[in-house]
């Protein structure tokens, strides 16, 4: 039930939080900040992967939501 979506996203936030931290020792850049400087270099596919996030989260929203 309920609990396996709280295990899912306390995961994800472990996951997300593992990753900026590699990040940041790695390149002393947050994953944020280097998104920031992709879009500036290449806003066109900065765009399209926003993009791409919207539609699985709201994907995600309806399936979860309608049936």
């Amino acid at each position: 039930g309920v609990l396996w979506w709280a295990w899912f996203w306390v995961g994800l936030i472990v996951l997300l939080g593992t990753m900026e931290l590699a990040a940041k020792l790695g390149t002393g850049r947050t994953l944020s900040q280097q998104f920031w400087d992709f879009r500036k270099r290449k806003p066109k596919t900065a765009w399209g992967l926003t993009g791409l996030l919207l539609v699985l989260w709201l994907g995600l929203l309806m399936h979860l939501n309608w049936k």
